[in-house]
């Protein structure tokens, strides 16, 4: 029997998740969760209306990717927004505006940081689950650290004593 699979690149709620994540630190970012929503209604519709369970485990499976996705983006960005954001807060600031002009990170950076109202998102529901979002960022993104750590300390330990 041959089926055909709807790509999840096509679902709609996956297109303007993925459109605000490639703007990235922008002000389109606190909604960022808000076409996950879209999920929630088919899912009611797929056991309400339609009394179809394995309408609904479709819709748990594509959201499952989805939301999968989106931490692994999400947490790649937001990491990546704070190591550029530290590391300019150590430079001399007469020299920011220079490098702000040259660096469209390093000018998104020195901007509003638009991701905090994600990370101060307690409690996301999706299907009738609580998700606790900034746990599930803090766990990627310690990871990511953790990392970032050890290749620092690597490079710092292949190089000879007076390279340093």
């Amino acid at each position: 029997c041959d089926v055909v699979q709807f790509p999840t690149s096509m679902s709609l709620p996956w297109v303007l998740t993925e459109h605000v994540l490639r703007q990235r630190n922008t002000p389109l970012m606190p909604l960022l969760l808000a076409p996950l929503g879209v999920y929630n209604c088919c899912a009611d519709a797929a056991l309400r209306q339609h009394k179809q369970q394995h309408l609904y485990a479709e819709i748990e499976g594509e959201l499952a990717l989805v939301f999968e996705q989106v931490l692994f983006t999400l947490s790649e960005q937001v990491f990546a927004h704070c190591k550029t954001r530290a590391s300019l807060m150590l430079l001399d600031p007469a020299r920011l505006g220079g490098i702000a002009a040259a660096d469209d990170g390093a000018a998104q950076a020195l901007g509003r940081n638009w991701y905090a109202p994600l990370l101060a998102e307690r409690t996301l529901v999706l299907l009738g689950r609580p998700i606790d979002l900034a746990a599930q960022l803090t766990v990627r993104m310690g990871a990511m650290l953790r990392s970032s750590v050890d290749i620092a300390i690597s490079r710092f330990e292949s190089k000879e004593l007076l390279a340093v």
